[in-house]
């Protein structure tokens, strides 16, 4: 399939009778570019946080970086703007252009322009990848208003994602994304283990001089102060593609990791099913991408990101459970995860994808009884949604009566008790 069937069709599949709607929204964002504004949501999307990430490096290293420095970057960015909007300005033109014509036509004949305009519009508007920034989701889109309701839960579950960052390794400062499913336990791909372990007499062992950290900030800054130490691997799944690490308990404070719970059973429905997925997208150096768009594109990599989508089916390949699904059009991310976007359980780990593809990923549930999971201490969730509504309704009903001061001091009894006083933080 070429890239121009293949980006309509993934469009019309995504946005489906919503084409006259998208296109109204694209004409609207593309005039606020014509007069020297930004819509927040695309900002969300393509800008890094240059100010956070300046004040978190002043604030690890406060000798390192100057005033003067800060302002600096500061200004760089200011600088590109100009150039910056009249590249989105010409590409939303374009992407308006082949909205339209798609609307209109079943068989479009798109310039080059038009097509990298809809490839532009299809990583924006339909599939977009969030910028996590000092923990918070960036502006959304009206097309995705629904993640709002859900945004406290996607950022309490953002927080155990991190980066798996390398010391010591000749060719790579950073291996892919990883996970925490227990307290101490990370997940993550063979690939991802295999950059910075090795099997040695039947056992996996870290290569020589190489030692990892879990950092689960939104960009890298100084390794070495990274969230918590990789201490060893508990075991990689050569067939499965899965790896489980050992990793030192995350410092307790008010913005710590809390592990996230596996999926114990399929969803309801799985064709259609709403999910996201949270990772570090890399850019996908098999895509032959137009120089356009991977200017535009360029910041969307090696930063933390929500990606939102949906399940697109089931397959087996030998033994290996999988799934299907259309989260990312931009970029790969080796060893993020599937979440549902009901429960905010993981669904998958994603394996294998590619830019305006479906991505593939592991069916995490169908591991319950997996022998290496459950020795590892994965954390495997027991409610489902019908429960978790329930429990959130009654939470709601109990805060507007008196009883709430007294159940308010109980969850924070044995929620210390749980995960500091019982632990060795």
């Amino acid at each position: 399939m070429d890239r121009k069937t293949c980006v309509i069709g993934r469009t019309r599949e995504i946005f489906g009778d919503r084409l006259e709607s998208v296109a109204r929204v694209v004409e609207h964002d593309w005039d606020a570019y014509r007069t020297g504004s930004e819509p927040g949501h695309i900002g969300g999307v393509l800008r890094r946080s240059f100010g956070e990430a300046i004040q978190a490096e002043a604030e690890a290293a406060p000798k390192e970086v100057s005033q003067a420095e800060a302002e600096y970057e500061l200004g760089v960015e200011n600088k590109d703007w100009p150039h910056r909007r009249e590249e989105m300005e010409r590409i939303l033109k374009s992407g308006y252009g082949a909205l339209d014509r798609l609307v209109r036509s079943d068989a479009p004949d798109l310039s080059r322009d038009e097509l990298v305009g809809l490839e532009c519009c299809l990583a924006l508007y339909g599939r977009p990848a969030i910028l996590v920034s000092d923990g918070r989701l960036a502006p959304l889109s009206e097309f995705w208003k629904s993640l709002e309701a859900e945004r406290e839960y996607i950022e309490l579950a953002q927080r155990a994602v991190g980066r798996i960052e390398l010391l010591g390794h000749p060719e790579y400062d950073w291996g892919g994304t990883g996970f925490l499913v227990g307290e101490t336990t990370l997940m993550t791909t063979r690939y991802v283990a295999e950059i910075f372990s090795e099997r040695r007499d039947g056992h996996w062992e870290f290569r020589p001089g190489v030692s990892a950290w879990l950092d689960t900030r939104s960009r890298k800054l100084h390794p070495s102060s990274a969230g918590c130490r990789v201490e060893g691997i508990i075991a990689v799944e050569e067939n499965l593609n899965l790896a489980l690490l050992r990793v030192e308990r995350p410092t307790q404070t008010d913005t710590a990791p809390i592990p996230l719970k596996i999926a114990a059973r399929a969803p309801s429905h799985i064709p259609g099913h709403a999910v996201y997925m949270v990772g570090y997208p890399v850019r996908d150096s098999r895509q032959n991408e137009p120089c356009l768009l991977s200017r535009i594109f360029r910041d969307v990599y090696d930063v933390k990101r929500v990606y939102p989508g949906t399940l697109r089916g089931e397959f087996q390949f030998g033994d290996v459970p999988l799934f299907k699904h259309d989260c990312g059009m931009v970029g790969n991310i080796s060893g993020g995860c599937i979440l549902d976007i009901e429960t905010h359980e993981v669904l998958g780990l994603h394996v294998a994808g590619r830019s305006m593809d479906t991505g593939t990923a592991l069916a995490l549930w169908k591991l319950r009884d997996c022998p290496v999971c459950k020795n590892a201490g994965v954390n495997f969730a027991e409610t489902d949604a019908k429960e978790i509504e329930w429990t959130k309704t009654a939470v709601e009903k109990i805060a507007q009566t008196s009883h709430w001061t007294k159940f308010h001091a109980l969850v924070e009894d044995i929620y210390r008790k749980e995960f500091c006083e019982s632990k060795v933080c």
